[in-house]
């Protein structure tokens, strides 16, 4: 008798541990469920990858897909941290099959189990983060939601020992994902390695999305697509990510994990792309077709409470004219080696040397025009690269990636001029009344939507001030007169100066 209560015990105490544990639910369909065939799939994505080592990751955006159509693009962010040290993983994914309203849903367990073993959650961040009104504590979204799970093997691969804080993301309210980002910011040390999971557009009749029609440009604009989306975490814009995702439809599968991304990131934060793909590539149709990024985070998180710094003014931005030159001569040779040779070029690739002033993070829109029409006018309003490496991507985008316009080829090419203009960092000012036409470029934001106006663009459409806020909220999407009322407005100054005639504004 006591032999069979002693074999009942155990029993029960198998179960309690059975029960704090989730196991892999997608191994053996997403992935291999054998682990020596599972660590040499990894072990490809990440050999095969390209991708240029960065210093000083501490996080990673990681799509969710299975490995035979996404596992390539996540080897070269997962290649970022080989053999790395880090004592606590932080994983956000999107909650796909249970809805979580205006919370992030933390389990209540003490390991996540796949092929490659057991990962221990760290239970002294999950208390501490249960504390906050806006996590709630349940196990059964992580049981069949596969946006963290997916996530895990490669993380073993790559880290071997970590805890992890596995945390599912429902649809958050603005004002919740600058809670959730303020309290990642908190247990965000230098242990610390935040992943943040994420699938792109989401192509075709499957997902009731077809804004491109299926034809030879379809790709292309998808692609558009997809880094227009990425360009808003560059800019550490969630607000306007979130904005123009509900704008377009833009069927992106963790619009608030990535938005709570970029409202973690500061100043010294950097954020590189490191490859990017879509499952069409695969399966060789559009009909049902997801995209994929993968990217780095490196430099840090933001500082609360960081002293605010000085307003930039158009000396800072002074750069001198045979800098201007070299910058002209680099976008043209950008474009042309990418007519060519079909993919965006290396400094290397350009064998150009910039100057300490080119070096400076610096924000630009780069203009196309041919024959007096503007054929592409693509750029970025907030400065996160090198200004060599802003003309470079920008001259790129605004040559094949605008969709208003047809790319340029190698017959469309002749006879156009670029332009480029160099923007001061943003400020935002607290009255309309204080914006000066013709001197300060312009962004409204209101409601998730934003637009904005380069200097120039009111004169030469000859607005007054009332004309031009109203055309700007036309542009986002609003009302004509709804820039009088809750609107946020930043301005910027601008030097321009372009090719063929040497003009300098």
């Amino acid at each position: 008798m006591k032999y069979f209560l002693c074999f009942i015990f155990v029993i029960c105490l198998s179960g309690q541990v059975m029960a704090k544990t989730i196991d892999s639910h997608i191994a053996g369909h997403w992935y291999p469920s054998d682990p020596e065939k599972l660590r040499k799939q990894i072990k490809s994505f990440v050999d095969n990858s390209d991708a240029k080592i960065i210093k000083g990751v501490n996080g990673l955006i990681l799509p969710h897909a299975g490995y035979k159509y996404s596992g390539r693009i996540a080897g070269a962010a997962i290649k970022q941290i080989m053999g790395k040290k880090f004592k606590r993983v932080i994983i956000l994914g999107p909650s796909h099959r249970h809805p979580i309203t205006d919370k992030i849903c933390i389990p209540d367990v003490k390991f996540f189990n796949t092929p490659l073993g057991k990962v221990q959650v760290d239970s002294e961040t999950v208390a501490a983060l249960r504390k906050n009104e806006f996590v709630e504590i349940d196990k059964a979204p992580h049981e069949v939601d596969h946006s963290i799970h997916i996530e895990l093997p490669m993380l073993q691969y790559a880290l071997k020992d970590f805890k992890l804080v596995p945390i599912l993301v429902g649809r958050l309210s603005w004002d919740t994902v600058v809670k959730v980002a303020q309290e990642m910011i908190k247990v965000a040390d230098k242990d610390t390695l935040l992943v943040f999971s994420a699938d792109f557009t989401h192509y075709g009749k499957r997902f009731n999305y077809t804004p491109f029609g299926n034809d030879f440009l379809t790709r292309r604009r998808i692609k558009q697509l997809d880094l227009t989306a990425f360009t808003f975490l560059e800019e550490r814009d969630g607000e306007g990510l979130i904005g123009f995702i509900e704008r377009t439809g833009a069927t992106i599968c963790g619009r608030d994990t990535l938005a709570v991304a970029a409202q973690m990131m500061g100043s010294n934060t950097n954020l590189s792309m490191l490859s990017y793909g879509t499952s069409a590539e695969v399966s060789g149709s559009l009909e049902c077709c997801v995209s994929y990024i993968s990217a780095a985070f490196s430099g840090g998180w933001k500082v609360p409470n960081k002293k605010i710094d000085p307003p930039e003014s158009i000396q800072d931005i002074m750069i001198s004219d045979k800098e201007k030159i070299m910058l002209l001569g680099l976008a043209r040779q950008a474009i042309g080696f990418s007519l060519e040779k079909n993919h965006s070029p290396t400094l290397e690739d350009l064998n150009f040397t910039p100057t300490s002033k080119l070096k400076e993070k610096r924000a630009v829109f780069v203009t196309i025009r041919q024959n007096d029409k503007l054929k592409g006018c693509m750029g970025e309003l907030y400065p996160t690269r090198p200004l060599y490496a802003s003309v470079v991507h920008q001259a790129i985008n605004a040559a094949f990636l605008d969709s208003r316009f047809l790319p340029l080829t190698r017959t469309s090419q002749e006879g156009y001029i670029i332009e480029i203009s160099i923007l001061t960092a943003p400020q935002v000012i607290n009255s309309w009344k204080k914006i000066e036409l013709g001197k300060d470029g312009i962004i409204l934001k209101k409601n998730n939507r934003r637009s904005v106006f380069l200097p120039q663009v009111p004169i030469e459409q000859g607005w007054d001030l009332p004309e031009t806020l109203t055309h700007l909220s036309m542009k986002a999407g609003l009302p004509p007169y709804s820039w009088k009322k809750n609107t946020t407005f930043e301005v910027f100054q601008t030097i321009r100066f372009r090719d063929k005639t040497g003009d300098v504004e």
